[in-house]
């Protein structure tokens, strides 16, 4: 395995914008604070390091990040970068450096994630932020991007690219080898103008606080459910959710559909409704961007904590099924009596359309690897469901929900749909009051107690109604559209 090293290099003498570094950026958040717990939010990453001359720095480090102390003859103002990144690279080993700034308070866990992730697969030798522009660019002898004698339109202006300076990340031969923190092959990692804000000026820093502030007043992740909630009793998407979804996406908001499906079972009608940002699957167990399907965050069960459960369940009627890398997975006896423990005839189609039917079931699951995402129960009556659950709480080290109901759905501990929004939202550098949820069920619970704004669809139970901040219409009354016109539209 590479070892990868992330450091934020700090100097405190700073002379446009004295003490920016340990000044506070909101009540009791220094900025230095900002990039340090992003980068602790980051998977990959050895070791994370503040690599400065002055050790006035440590108590503003956050618990896990390490003080390095580096020579003061390169806080002069006439020291290069390439200086301090070379004598980084001689102090402490890495394979792979990320280079952050605490001037770039906004850069995301998961930009950082997906830089490390292409350095790590070999296409590209480094990675840096940069902010896209499609405008009309001159230099000294005249316009650079286009003809002055034939305007084109904005959006037909090819792209220009500039570094934020926030993020690079290069390997060792790189920096020292060749003095560069960009390669020959890098991948630039395009970022929003939230994300790419660079403090260096006296204006940079209240320009800061100041999106700090408006920021957090507003809806930044929405987490959405798919049965129940998005989808009709028919399993369709009506045109007032589609519109809703698409306009909250253009305002900037990361809609996220969080269900208790497994990738493969998100139809196709879902997986091409336009502003969706990511995929929360299985209850929690995965998290995946939409756009590549690649997966930022998994969780799961071993195959003997699977055993154990279908043990439990010997003595019940009942259909079982486990859900492993994105795939349901059942035995072969059920092929022909879905019915039988499935309520709904569209349901039914669904089990029948996605799962894996497999002869010799307990010998193919035994030969599975571990993580194992979820496993999924039908009862032939909700009296047996709940003396089938009363046995299943006996088990340890694992979570037991509900998302319809003669169905109980089981999770690895503490796997659930609101530590998947939270983790999500964590990455993406937001609070739990930038979030809003929508759901029906049981299993939407986890995250109607930890969202700022939880709603809830009128076709649920009274039971799922009590974590409500919002009852909005039904599922087939355009809910979900209702909901989000009412939040963020309005």
């Amino acid at each position: 395995m590479k070892k990868i090293v992330a450091f934020v290099p700090v100097k405190l003498n700073n002379e446009r914008c004295p003490g920016k570094n340990t000044r506070e950026l909101e009540p009791e958040k220094p900025l230095i604070t900002y990039i340090l717990n992003t980068l602790k939010k980051v998977l990959y990453i050895d070791e994370i390091f503040v690599y400065c001359s002055q050790e006035e720095i440590i108590p503003y480090l956050p618990i896990g990040v390490r003080f390095l102390k580096r020579d003061s003859s390169l806080d002069r103002n006439d020291t290069k970068i390439l200086d301090v990144l070379k004598s980084f690279a001689n102090d402490v080993y890495a394979d792979i450096y990320v280079l952050a700034h605490a001037t770039a308070p906004f850069l995301r866990a998961l930009t950082i994630e997906e830089g490390i992730i292409k350095v790590l697969s070999g296409e590209y030798d480094s990675a840096f932020t940069v902010r896209k522009c499609c405008d009309f660019m001159w230099n000294e002898e005249g316009p650079t991007n286009y003809d002055s004698h034939e305007i084109p339109r904005t959006q037909d202006l090819p792209p220009c690219y500039v570094e934020t300076t926030g993020l690079y990340l290069y390997e060792r031969d790189l920096i020292l080898k060749e003095g560069r923190r960009i390669g020959d092959r890098p991948y630039k990692l395009v970022v929003d103008s939230i994300e790419a804000v660079d403090i260096n000026e006296e204006m940079d820093f209240e320009t800061a606080k100041a999106i700090c502030s408006y920021e957090k007043e507003k809806i930044k992740v929405i987490g959405i459910d798919l049965d129940g909630t998005l989808l009709s009793s028919k399993k369709m998407i009506s045109e007032a959710n589609r519109k809703a979804i698409e306009t909250a996406a253009k305002r900037g908001i990361s809609v996220v559909v969080v269900t208790g499906r497994p990738l493969a079972g998100i139809e196709d009608e879902v997986r091409q409704l336009r502003g969706i940002s990511y995929w929360i699957t299985a209850n929690g167990a995965n998290i995946m961007k939409a756009a590549d399907e690649v997966c930022i965050y998994r969780d799961g069960m071993s195959v003997q904590k699977v055993v154990e459960i279908l043990k439990c369940l010997t003595e019940f009627d009942v259909y079982y099924d486990y859900y492993y890398q994105g795939f349901g997975y059942t035995d072969i006896i059920f092929k022909d009596c879905l019915q039988d423990y499935i309520q709904s005839e569209e349901l039914t189609k669904y089990v029948k359309k996605t799962r894996h039917f497999e002869s010799d079931f307990p010998k193919k699951l035994i030969a599975k690897e571990d993580c194992i995402e979820k496993v999924n129960l039908f009862f032939r009556s909700e009296r047996e469901r709940e003396w089938a659950r009363e046995q299943l709480m006996k088990i340890e080290n694992v979570e037991i929900t509900s998302g319809m109901p003669n169905n109980l759905e089981i999770n690895a501990k503490k796997t659930s749909k609101g530590k998947g929004i939270m983790k999500l939202a964590g990455k993406l550098g937001y609070e739990p009051e930038q979030i809003m949820v929508i759901g029906d069920s049981e299993n939407d619970i986890s995250m109607l107690k930890v969202a700022g704004c939880s709603v809830v669809m009128e076709n649920a139970t009274e039971f799922v109604k009590e974590y409500a901040d919002i009852i909005t219409g039904s599922n087939d009354k355009d809910g979900v559209a209702k909901a989000i016109s009412q939040k963020i539209l309005a």
